[in-house]
């Protein structure tokens, strides 16, 4: 028996009153195996929303066939309004109708409406519905922008086709008369979608329905012809006035991949859940076809196309609005105005081609810009000295055409490379400026790197925005750094920058940052050969090698300051050394600030700027006197420091200080913030036996521990904090003339701990630290895995690295794997059950990528040299990295 004969005999059951629900089963299992089937047979993702829209059509005609068989006549009509009106549903999309009758009470049509629900209820359907008379619907629509919206894409599935004609008549000359106010709405509408998506994860989890270039936007711009036609854009192949052909092609393909997306997003997600979230990146990648390539897995794939054909949306929807606007010129932001004279001219001779085109600036001679590239780089040149100014669609449009058009020579042209570092060192609101080149094409010309890192993404947990944003971002970020916006919180960065007349070389370096990622090799010589065969077109040879170098290393700092010993002399001397220069020095440090502070807002506090800075002057003091230098640098910073404890401790004799701090083995050298190291002293001199500080600072917490020295302390602490709900952040060992250690922690909650739940947070972790200072602690169990952990959904790696000659007296082991609670104490758990020392322990974590690094001795504390000794911690570590 075909469905539609089934359907309709359930229906004739349920009217008899012998079951209820049977019609429901009946389409719910037509609607769940035709979704398997065509899925299973790789159709395309319209194609089944196409599919599924014209099912519930034959189900609800079905119905309305049997009531009107029933009554003799139906006194109402069946539309179908929003995306459902398009002919388009999503597995888990809502059904909207919009019943239409002409009688006086909706009371009468009530058994009918039920009858006809009902059974779309019981199949699982979402439905949204309305019943009206057409001077209600009218009324409504007035009155509500998402009615008049959902009713525009209205159309008929079963009834009288006369009273649905009275409704469109209705609604056709009521949409001839407020075009204006109708794209008025919308594009407010826009507006305030765009600001509550702002914070969306920088297209690392986009939301593919309400998000920048996403299929709302697409909607937008089917509604807005629509509304002034009264027609289908999706239809049609041509919109003469509206939109260019190729824009029109365009943004179809675009649309289509989207609704791909979405139609398999719902699928595995079971729920109208349009964000594409990590956990459902694996599966949806696989559900569309994509598999791995080289250096690029499935997940990043799907996001990169995903990205490329939002843009694509973005960029025509832009063209668009603008182009309504000009219709309905009074729509405007901005009042009409002459233009400014700073504008016409730049770094180069002749006026700029630029005019007002409704308050945008747009080309003055469109022809002499389609055949002079110099102009598409001016009018950004324009646009850079006044963000608030959009640039006109139209000289978008001519600016996409062009930068196709580049060559090789265009590239190279002197006038255009000087128009083009005038944008980058001088240029407001670089994020802005260089998100347009990039959307239009320029900057891929001008910089081929970036045609091949565009719209791609980092799969992890690391980054927030996608690898070109955070380049993007990274530039802004120097650019307030040149303002003086952030001297609060990077007063060196700051001042330095305050004192450099030239600074191109910084905002070159951050421009190529990302260049290991345009090589698909993934080697860093090769991407420092490419950043410097791009640097030299700029700058000369020497600046082009030091820009180069540190574009080909970008975290060698944080990842020196995080995982390395400052204590240590030999760890800023091999730093220096690998840095190799002070003008090398000069840009990491710029560039490590504003990729910490892009990448993560609280990855930046007071024991980051500790560690940072304490690198940057030593390192620079071993470039500027060798050895000498360093130690007289440490020592002025030692003198600095006991300065800033005799005003901290003013109590105190400066011979007991002396004294204290002589006790207190690294406790000079260690990057302790002064008051901390204070609080340290001050437990060592009152307490006799094992103690715990702690505080909140700045949404974490610092923890100070004093405890009797053995082998497994550290293992011990770590293990306690991570199952009170934290994980350590930094960590700084000492070692007592008594036998006691003393360490110092940063902790960070694991989710974040309301105000009113802090005292009691505060207490249990106070607790599990001083249990597990007690010498008689045994409880170095593994902390629970913690449900929805993000990081479990990402493969990482396991690698040990040994390294012999970080220190004189210990080997330095770097443990890096997937991150998870309690992996820090699980690794010194096992160090500590074959005997070995940690003589301090180091920290760092990229998203879901641990890097943790100990310093390791044999007791009494020997330096570990034995191969067969070696091999054990390796294996033990390997062990402990690869437990899933």
């Amino acid at each position: 028996m075909d469905w539609p004969a089934e359907f309709q005999k359930a229906i004739e059951v349920e009217r008899s009153g012998r079951q209820t629900g049977g019609a429901g089963v009946v389409l719910r299992r037509v609607l769940k195996d035709n979704l398997a089937a065509q899925i299973s047979g790789e159709v395309r993702g319209e194609h089944i929303a196409e599919t599924r829209a014209h099912l519930v059509d034959l189900a609800i005609k079905t119905m309305f066939a049997a009531i009107e068989a029933r009554s003799g006549r139906a006194d109402f009509v069946v539309l179908a309004t929003g995306g459902y009106g398009r002919g388009m549903l999503a597995p888990e999309s809502d059904v909207d109708l919009l019943f239409l009758h002409d009688q006086k009470t909706d009371d009468s049509l009530r058994p009918s409406v039920d009858a006809l629900l009902y059974p779309l209820w019981d199949a699982g359907l979402t439905i949204g519905q309305g019943v009206h008379t057409t001077q209600s619907a009218m009324a409504l629509a007035r009155d509500d922008i998402a009615a008049l919206t959902s009713f525009l894409d209205a159309r008929l599935i079963c009834g009288s086709a006369r009273l649905a004609a009275t409704f469109f008549d209705a609604y056709g000359a009521y949409r001839k008369r407020h075009g204006a106010s109708f794209t008025r709405a919308k594009l407010a509408e826009r507006e305030a979608r765009y600001a509550t998506q702002r914070e969306n994860s920088g297209w690392i989890e986009p939301n593919l329905k309400e998000g920048r270039g996403g299929l709302r936007d697409a909607d937008l711009v089917g509604w807005l012809y629509r509304f002034q036609t009264g027609k289908d854009l999706w239809a049609r192949t041509q919109a003469p006035g509206f939109i260019e052909p190729r824009d029109l092609r365009a943004l179809k393909k675009a649309r289509k991949y989207l609704w791909a997306v979405r139609v398999y997003l719902h699928t595995l997600n079971a729920r109208a859940d349009d964000n594409v979230r990590f956990d459902i990146q694996p599966a949806l990648a696989d559900a569309l076809g994509y598999d791995d390539r080289r250096h690029i897995a499935a997940p990043e794939r799907v996001l990169k196309h995903l990205r490329l054909n939002s843009d694509i949306v973005f960029r025509i929807t832009n063209i668009v609005t603008a182009r309504m606007e000009d219709r309905y010129a009074r729509l405007s932001k901005l009042a009409p105005r002459a233009m400014p004279r700073r504008l016409v001219k730049d770094e180069i001779p002749g006026d700029v081609n630029i005019r007002f085109k409704t308050n945008r600036l747009t080309f003055s001679r469109p022809a002499l810009a389609r055949r002079r590239p110099i102009d598409l780089m001016r009018i950004v040149r324009a646009a850079s000295k006044r963000p608030d100014l959009e640039i006109h669609p139209d000289a978008i449009e001519i600016m996409v055409e062009g930068a196709a058009a580049m060559s090789r020579e265009d590239r190279d042209d002197e006038q255009i490379k000087q128009i083009f570092l005038a944008i980058l060192e001088k240029g407001k609101a670089p994020f802005r400026t260089f998100r347009l080149l990039s959307d239009t094409g320029l900057l891929a010309k001008l910089i081929p790197m970036f045609g091949r890192i565009s719209g791609r993404i980092e799969y992890g947990l690391y980054r927030r925005y996608s690898i070109e944003d955070q380049v993007f971002h990274c530039l802004e970020m120097l650019r307030r750094l040149e303002k003086g916006e952030l001297e609060g919180k990077h007063p060196i960065a700051t001042a330095f920058l305050k004192g450099k007349k030239n600074r191109l070389r910084f905002y070159l370096t951050v421009l190529l940052q990302e260049v290991y990622w345009a090589d698909t090799e993934r080697s860093v010589s090769k991407a420092e050969g490419l950043a410097f065969r791009i640097a030299k077109r700029f700058v000369d040879v020497q600046t082009a090698k030091d820009i180069a170098w540190c574009a080909a290393n970008p975290d060698a700092m944080i990842a020196a300051a995080e995982t390395r010993d400052l204590s240590l002399r030999r760890s800023v001397e091999r730093f220096a050394l690998k840095v190799g220069s002070k003008d090398r020095l000069d840009v990491l440090l710029i560039l490590t600030v504003c990729r910490i502070r892009t990448i993560s807002e609280d990855s930046w506090d007071e024991w980051t700027r500790g560690q940072i800075s304490a690198l940057y002057f030593g390192a620079r003091a071993v470039l500027s006197g060798g050895t000498q230098a360093l130690e007289t640098w440490r020592a002025e910073e030692r003198e600095a420091l006991k300065t800033n404890l005799s005003g901290l401790l003013s109590q105190w004799p400066q011979e007991k200080l002396d004294t204290r701090l002589a006790d207190i083995s690294g406790s000079v050298g260690a990057r302790v913030p002064p008051d901390v190291l204070a609080r340290g002293l001050q437990l060592v001199d009152e307490v006799p036996g094992a103690a715990v500080g702690l505080w909140p600072r700045d949404g974490f917490f610092e923890a100070i521990v004093l405890a009797p020295d053995r082998i497994g302390l550290l293992a011990n602490l770590a293990l306690a904090a991570s199952r009170s709900g934290t994980s350590v952040r930094m960590l700084q060992a000492m070692s007592v003339s008594d036998g006691r250690a003393l360490d110092f922690f940063v902790l960070k909650p694991l989710t974040p701990v309301p105000p009113e739940a802090q005292r009691d947070f505060l207490a249990e972790l106070h607790r599990a630290l001083n249990e597990a200072a007690a010498v008689n602690f045994e409880g170095a169990r593994a902390p629970s895995r913690r449900l929805r952990d993000r990081r479990m959904l990402f493969s990482v790696p396991s690698e040990v690295r040994i390294d012999h000659e970080a220190d004189e007296d210990s080997l330095l082991v770097e443990a890096e794997g997937r991150d998870r609670p309690g992996l820090l104490g699980q690794l010194a758990t096992a160090l500590s059950e074959i005997g070995v020392m940690i003589k301090s322990a180091h920290v760092a974590t990229y998203g879901e990528r641990a890097v943790d690094a100990f310093y390791l001795q044999d007791a009494p504390g020997y330096k570990i040299t034995n191969k067969r000794r070696i091999q054990s911690i390796e294996r033990r570590i390997l062990g402990v990295l690869n437990e899933h």
